[in-house]
Formats: structure tokens, sequence, C-alpha cells
């Protein structure tokens, strides 16, 4: 085999998978406690797409890139446990800036969420942070008595103001794009 294709070989068999992801939600995480770690079961790791603009000359349409649409939504499912403790959690941190009981706003600083992608060993290989996030809420969770054996799982919604791609080197070192 030569060295070519034994380089690239290293590369094809080594696969990102989409079940090894880490999130990090910088208000949540701050205070390591492990009643307050949660396990996500699934999510997705946002997209930018750069917008495209578009004029009519003699007849001729032209297209053209500008700036990309920087705010979005993210959402995320999490299984509850038997206390209901990722709901209390969650709750907590949108009551910081909702009183449910006066209606009442309370400005309060947006959160920097962290969404990083592992390769097999658990090394960090790429992520995005989303700036200026904010809690929009919880989906509502159905009951049923017909399954005993399914669990409580919540879908969350973050709104963020603006995305930023990493990646990271073969030490795990980021390198932000653009720095």
């Amino acid at each position: 085999m030569s060295r070519k294709i034994n380089g690239f070989a290293s590369f094809l068999t080594q696969p990102l998978n989409v079940y090894n992801f880490e999130i990090r939600i910088k208000s949540i995480s701050d205070k390591v406690d492990e009643n307050v770690l949660m396990v996500v079961k699934s999510t997705s790791i946002p997209a930018e797409k750069m917008r495209k603009m578009t004029q009519t000359y003699q007849g001729e349409t032209i297209s053209y890139m500008a700036k990309p649409d920087a705010s979005g939504e993210w959402t995320f499912t999490l299984p509850e446990g038997d206390r209901a403790q990722v709901k209390k959690e969650l709750d907590r941190l949108k009551h910081r800036c909702y009183n449910q009981d006066t209606g009442m706003l309370t400005p309060q600083p947006w959160y920097n969420v962290e969404v990083y992608q592992k390769d097999l060993q658990d090394n960090i290989v790429l992520g995005v942070v989303l700036h200026g996030a904010w809690l929009v809420g919880r989906n509502s969770q159905n009951l049923d008595t017909a399954d005993v054996t399914k669990s409580y799982e919540w879908t969350y919604t973050f709104q963020y103001q603006w995305l930023k791609d990493i990646d990271f080197d073969a030490k795990g070192t980021p390198n932000p794009f653009g720095e």
C-alpha cells in the first residue's frame, strides 16, 4: 500500500458518528455538580447559510452571496429523571428572567451554548458556539396509560443571535475559523 493510500485510508476508517457529542450550556455547567449534568438524547449542529441576493440586468438574473442569516433556533431532546431534575433545572434558568406570577421580564445576560462533535476516541473534532442564546421553552409532554415503559423526554428550544464554527487540531486545541 502506498503512503498516499495509507494516509487516505486512515481518514476513511475513522468516520465521525452522530452518537458521540457533547453540549455545554454555560449558565448551567459553570458549577460542576453531578446533580446538574444532563444527558442529551438528540440534537443538531446548527448550520449557517449564506443569503442569496438577486438582481436583474438587461433581462438576465444575476445572483451573488450576501451575509448569512445570523440568528436561529436550536432544539435538543433529553430524558427526564424520576424526580424531574431536568425540568426543574431548566425552569430555574427560564425563571431568572421571567416571573410567571407577575408576568415581569427581568433583563438577564444571554448565554453561550456549545455543541461539540467527538471522534471514536472521545477527542473533540469540531464544534459550534451559539452566542446570545436564551431559553424559549419546552414542548408539551404527552401522557398515555397505554405504555408503562415509556419515559419522559423533554424537547427544549433556545433562540440564538449568531453562531461561530470551531474546528480542532489533532491535539484538541480549538482553531476558530477566521482567527
